[in-house]
C-alpha cells in the first residue's frame, strides 16, 4: 500500500550507503547474504531467540533494499539478479513464520487444540502467499506490457495492493515483538495478515477483470 510512496525515499537513503560498497561485491552476493540473514532469523525464531531473530530480520531487509540500489549505481542490473532477489525474498518470507509457529512445538509437550489452530494459520498464510504470488506476477506482466517508458526502481513493475513489502516488514517485526509475550496474539495477527494478503489478491483479480 505504501511501497510506491516510500520507494523513492528508500532509493535516496540507500544510495548514500551504496556508494561505500566495494565494487568487488556484486549485487547478487548482497542478495544471497540477505538470504543467509533471513534464514538465520527463521532458525533463531525456531529456538525462541526472538530478539536475535528480529535483529537478523532487520539486517535481511536492509540488505534486500541495498542490493538493487548497488546494481543501479554500478549499472549492473540483470534479469537474473531481479529473479534471484524475488526467490530469496519468498524463501525468507515463508521461513520466518514457519520458525515462529514451530518454536511453540519445540518445547517438548503434547500438542493442544491451539497448536493445531496455529498450524492451520501457518498453512493459510503460506497458501495466501502462493495465491498472491500468482496474482502479483501475472498482473506485473500485464503492467510490463502496457508501460514501457516509465522509470522503474525494480526489475519489473510492482502492482499495488493492501499488502506490499512495507506492510510485510512491519507485520513481521510486530510478530517477533509480540510472540515472546503472547504466542496466541502472534498467531491471531498472523491470521489477520493472511486474510489481508488474500484480500490483496482478490483486488488484483478484480483490477484485471
Amino acid at each position: 500500500m505504501f511501497d510506491n510512496l516510500l520507494r523513492p525515499v528508500k532509493e535516496v537513503l540507500f544510495s548514500s550507503t551504496a556508494k561505500y560498497v566495494p565494487k568487488s561485491i556484486t549485487p547478487n552476493q548482497i542478495t544471497l547474504l540477505s538470504g543467509v540473514f533471513g534464514l538465520a532469523s527463521a532458525v533463531a525464531a525456531f529456538y525462541m531467540s526472538f530478539n536475535i531473530s528480529l535483529l537478523l530480520w532487520v539486517i535481511n531487509r536492509i540488505l534486500d533494499g541495498l542490493d538493487g540500489v548497488v546494481a543501479r549505481i554500478n549499472n549492473n542490473k540483470t534479469e537474473f539478479g531481479g529473479l534471484l532477489d524475488l526467490y530469496v525474498d519468498f524463501c525468507v518470507y515463508c521461513a520466518v513464520p514457519i520458525g515462529i509457529i514451530c518454536s511453540e512445538m519445540n518445547v517438548g509437550r503434547a500438542l493442544t487444540l491451539f497448536d493445531i489452530y496455529a498450524v492451520i494459520t501457518l498453512g493459510t498464510l503460506l497458501s495466501s502467499y502462493m495465491v498472491n504470488g500468482v496474482s502479483w506476477m501475472v498482473l506485473s506482466a500485464i503492467l510490463e506490457s502496457k508501460v514501457k517508458t516509465e522509470k522503474k526502481f525494480t526489475t519489473v513493475h510492482m502492482p499495488t495492493g493492501l499488502i506490499e513489502g512495507t506492510e510485510t516488514i512491519v507485520f513481521y517485526i510486530v510478530w517477533l515483538l509480540v510472540v515472546p509475550i503472547s504466542f496466541a496474539s502472534c498467531v491471531h495477527l498472523m491470521l489477520l495478515f493472511s486474510l489481508m494478503v488474500i484480500y490483496t489478491s482478490i483486488t488484483r483479480l478484480y483490477w484485471a477483470y
